[in-house]
């Protein structure tokens, strides 16, 4: 089903779904990939991680994974280490 937008019903949902978790990821996904709201389409959420909720989704095509901390992560993960080996 294809709302008003152009986007798939579910993405509302799961969009919802992301806000709910983390009311700053909207806000964070458009200040960093400098789009809008209502670009971010195909919202589905990935299987849980260990420490963490995960989400995929589109921005003019291109996918991108939003992930939220688990609430005891920061007691299991360095994520100073984490982000050294992203980056490598």
């Amino acid at each position: 089903m294809i709302d008003s937008n152009g986007s798939a019903a579910a993405d509302g949902a799961y969009l919802a779904e992301l806000q709910a978790l983390d009311s700053q990821a909207v806000p964070i996904i458009c200040r960093v990939l400098g789009c809008r709201p209502q670009d971010i389409c195909e919202v589905e959420p990935l299987k849980n991680g260990y420490t963490n909720q995960s989400y995929i989704f589109r921005v003019d095509g291109e996918p991108y994974v939003y992930r939220h901390p688990g609430a005891a992560s920061a007691d299991i993960i360095d994520r100073r280490s984490e982000y050294a080996s992203q980056i490598i």
